[in-house]
């Protein structure tokens, strides 16, 4: 896909390619003990640049923190080359005080989302296939980088997400390409793209889904796919 511009642009409409002079912002999501390590990643940020040298020169210029309500405050500047602080950590229960939808909930899966069940990727995103898939995240993620289980009752919450259900799909079925430096070969993965909504009630699910748009679901997530926002 092309946008406007000219340059390319993956199927969310994000750009895939720049030319020099172009600035280009990302976000960086640590979780666990990563959290500790934060200036570290600052500097191999920095130290960027210096794979562009003989190219184009890559410069690191500024490192905002985000709270969970948007707002944004510098914790690092290029011309200081200091790091001040870090942003506020966020936990399930901070994702809990936010009110939960009343009835219907629109999920809008920005990047390409792959949700597998019974061995295969699914193109519909059924709200208990999701739910589970993002439950198994989080169990992961707790257990990998926080150093203690997930303690929910997994079995009871994936009965009640049956309850919920799809009301309209307005996904798109897409297909995504990257290289793979260990097998030295291009993979294709496919995968969803686009809204869906739900109807049911949400309270059971909430802090989890909120949660989720944080750390993401499906396979390849480490790769940034499975982002999404929710509408209520």
């Amino acid at each position: 896909m092309i946008s406007p511009d000219g340059s390319e642009a993956g199927v969310s409409g994000n750009r895939r390619a720049f030319r020099p002079g172009d600035e280009v912002s990302f976000e960086l999501v640590l979780i666990g003990r990563a959290q500790e390590f934060f200036p570290y990643f600052v500097v191999a940020l920095r130290e960027v640049d210096r794979m562009g040298r003989g190219r184009h020169v890559v410069e690191l210029r500024r490192v905002d923190a985000l709270s969970m309500n948007g707002a944004s405050s510098c914790v690092y500047e290029t011309t200081e080359n200091l790091v001040h602080g870090a942003a506020p950590s966020i936990t399930l229960e901070d994702c809990a005080a936010m009110p939960a939808p009343n009835g219907s909930l629109t999920i809008e899966f920005l990047t390409q989302t792959r949700l597998k069940h019974e061995g295969r990727f699914v193109r519909r995103a059924e709200f208990q296939i999701l739910f589970r898939r993002l439950l198994g995240r989080l169990s992961s993620l707790s257990r990998f980088h926080c150093g203690q289980p997930l303690e929910v009752d997994f079995r009871e919450l994936i009965d009640q997400a049956a309850s919920v259900c799809l009301t309209r799909d307005d996904t798109l079925w897409t297909q995504w390409q990257r290289y793979s430096s260990r097998q030295e070969r291009r993979m294709e993965w496919e995968g969803i793209v686009g809204r869906t909504t739900y109807k049911g009630e949400f309270a059971p699910f909430w802090k989890f889904l909120k949660f989720g748009e944080f750390v993401h679901v499906g396979h390849g997530a480490t790769f940034g796919l499975g982002k999404y926002r929710l509408h209520c």
